[in-house]
């Protein structure tokens, strides 16, 4: 009777340190740095567009993270034009919360808020350049929260074995802090 206690609590031992093992196995903290998405976020660069009506091209993407309001921003300087009308110059930025994509590993700036400054509108006339402002202002929000800001490492297989599973994701010290794990 006494070998049989023991050896339930024995079996009922190592059993939580195999759920506490395999939980250490399959948690995962990802710290990023704003020069780390900004490297990631920088190949997608430059994006064109030529359309029949109008022309951009966004380029020179610069990531910020604020750590006061745990919003990341993303500013882009953008060339546009219309036929019949001049271009124009800007440098356009998107802030928004993060959102994580499990299926893909990849986060989002969402719900994100334009920002225009540094506009130079040339000859523009000034009927089209309210439609112009609205317009890359819709065009940086549409951009970001359709195109990720990052992705987790396709050869991080540990990452990929349990990217589905997000514990958190928080801005910490000008950092994203992604904890992943079951």
């Amino acid at each position: 009777m006494r070998n049989r206690r023991r050896a339930l609590v024995v079996g009922v031992l190592l059993l939580m340190l195999a759920v506490v093992g395999l939980r250490l196995i399959l948690h995962r903290t990802i710290r990023l740095t704003t020069a780390e998405i900004q490297a990631d976020v920088a190949h997608q660069f430059p994006v064109e567009r030529n359309e029949t009506l109008y022309r951009y091209r966004l380029d020179q993407p610069t990531i910020s993270i604020d750590p006061a309001t745990d919003l990341v921003s993303m500013a882009v300087t953008a060339d546009a034009s219309a036929i019949g009308t001049s271009s124009l110059h800007a440098r356009v930025s998107a802030t928004g919360s993060l959102r994580y994509q499990a299926d893909t590993g990849e986060l989002f700036l969402d719900h994100p808020r334009a920002l225009i400054s540094q506009v130079d509108f040339g000859g523009m006339p000034d009927r089209y350049r309210t439609a112009a402002s609205q317009i890359l202002a819709q065009g940086i929000e549409t951009y970001v929260s359709r195109n990720p800001i990052y992705r987790l490492r396709q050869g991080d297989t540990k990452a990929l074995a349990i990217r589905r599973r997000l514990k958190s994701l928080q801005i910490k010290n000008g950092e994203v802090v992604i904890e992943l794990g079951i």
